[in-house]
């Protein structure tokens, strides 16, 4: 018997084909289940006014076969104005006055690839064309004027035109001084509001002999106080509660001790004891001395000698050695480094890659030019690719560090794209690669009934993690395998 599910999901109508009957789910075939997201991406040169968009709620269990039917949405037409009450006009002698604001505003749904983010002309007014769906975040970020508090709207609905046009009023204040060492202030850098629930970054405004002023709507922030002109001053930060029954606002203060950096230095040398440079040292704090509402990250490189030097506030950090890209030589980290007075570091030789050799087979058979991925999971976050021979052998230099595998057939061999987690020396030692036969997943893509060809097909899950990846052909249909492992995560 096969079951058809019809489902409204956020952003389209949504049609699912199982094997499995509804009491067969009921009596637990389902209890394996996992979900899935699809996102298409029609293809540019398809002559249909449609955008990326995502379907949700594709659940199956590991041991069935499934069918999917995605009709894309026509877009909607969003617009409106921009306004708000500008407390100081140029104009001189008028204390206040209302006005056109520029800025732009943001309009995604959270984890999808549905997004516009859309810039107002000098009067204020914006238009863009969106997926129609539910659940929205919509953002109305000001620019000028920045003393302005900006609005940020959860869970809306777009289902049709819609005019967004918004007087933003003055809010309510948040403001406060930063204090550094006994009997001085901060006198540069930035203040602004990140909207916690969401992380819409609202405007910044410069400080003012150490004070500062923002305006901000009913809600939760992250009050952010930072200098991007100067790497070594700490981002501070505080969680603030706007609103409830107070009328005038939220006072926060920070103060920091003196500000006199932790001077650090150091050398670094190739696998053959060479100076080494340009490679990149990132420092990462962990926690620093005296300011736990504090953050320090900051990068510096070495010179031709293989030496560097870094200014950091005192504390402990995280350091990674990132060589540079196409260099044959491994990633390093170190944690807990202790930064307290200004010190010199012991000589770093980093390590040279180390060559993988292996095979990959699919139901005992080797499976030619399957694309063999690894990305470093500790410091660098760098890729290394190769393809299998005829053979299905590889070999790959790859850091010695633990990796991210990712091992993708070639298109006709019924195998999942499959992903495991090895350092260099476990999959030597190991020689064999296992694709999984995974989950078919068939389907086809349409826009207003007809077929929407070579548009490009996502498969995720709700950590954005991309488990497989297919094209529609000339039919708008298409086939995939999707791995079994994920619904043992």
């Amino acid at each position: 018997m096969t079951l058809w599910l019809i489902m409204l999901t956020g952003c389209a109508e949504f049609e699912m084909s199982s094997a499995d009957s509804l009491d067969e789910a009921s009596e637990g075939s389902f209890e394996e289940e996992f979900r899935l997201r699809l996102d298409v991406w029609p293809a540019a040169t398809q002559d249909i006014p449609s955008l990326p968009q995502s379907f949700f709620e594709v659940a199956f269990d590991s041991d069935s076969r499934y069918s999917v039917a995605l009709a894309l949405r026509s877009p909607v037409r969003i617009s409106g104005q921009l306004t708000g009450f500008d407390a100081n006009p140029t104009l001189v002698g008028v204390p206040g006055q209302d006005s056109s604001v520029t800025g732009f505003v943001d309009v995604f749904v959270p984890d999808t690839p549905i997004e516009r983010l859309i810039p107002t002309d000098s009067d204020g007014y914006f238009e863009a064309d969106v997926v129609p769906a539910e659940g929205y975040t919509l953002a109305l970020i000001p620019e000028l004027p920045a003393e302005l508090p900006f609005l940020v709207l959860e869970n809306e609905a777009i289902l049709g035109p819609i005019d967004l046009t918004t007087y933003l009023d003055y809010g309510l204040p948040v403001y406060g001084r930063v204090e550094v060492g006994d009997s001085g202030v901060l006198d540069s850098g930035v203040a602004r509001l990140i909207h916690n629930p969401s992380g819409i970054t609202g405007p910044s405004v410069p400080l003012d002999q150490g004070h500062y002023m923002l305006r901000a709507y009913p809600g939760e922030y992250i009050l952010q106080v930072f200098d991007p002109d100067d790497r070594y001053i700490p981002v501070l930060e505080q969680l603030v509660f706007v609103g409830g029954e107070s009328v005038e606002g939220v006072e926060a203060n920070f103060s920091m001790p003196g500000l006199a950096p932790v001077v650090i230095t150091g050398e670094v040398r190739d696998p053959q004891g060479r100076a080494y440079e340009d490679v990149e040292l990132r420092f990462t704090s962990e926690g620093l001395r005296d300011l736990p509402e504090g953050s320090h990250t900051s990068s510096v490189a070495t010179n031709e000698s293989g030496l560097f030097i870094a200014r950091l506030p005192p504390g402990d950090y995280q350091v990674e050695y990132v060589p540079p890209f196409g260099d044959k030589v491994s990633s390093a980290q170190i944690y807990g480094l202790n930064v307290e007075l200004s010190t010199e570091l012991e000589l770093i030789q980093l390590e040279p890659l180390s060559v993988v050799q292996a095979q990959v087979l699919f139901e005992g058979e080797q499976v030619a030019t399957t694309l063999v991925r690894a990305e470093e999971l500790g410091p660098g976050g760098r890729v290394f690719e190769t393809t299998a021979a005829e053979d299905g052998y590889f070999s790959l230099p790859v850091s010695t560090g633990p990796l991210r595998w990712t091992f993708t057939p070639p298109y006709g061999v019924a195998a999942a794209t499959t992903f495991a987690t090895w350092n260099a020396a476990e999959l030597q030692e190991q020689r064999t690669v296992y694709l999984d036969m995974g989950i078919l997943l068939e389907g086809e893509v349409t826009f207003e009934g007809e077929p929407v060809p070579y548009s490009l097909v996502d498969v995720r899950d709700q950590d954005d993690t991309l488990w497989a990846q297919t094209v529609t052909d000339e039919t708008g249909a298409f086939s995939v395998r999707v791995s079994d492992q994920m619904s043992r995560r």
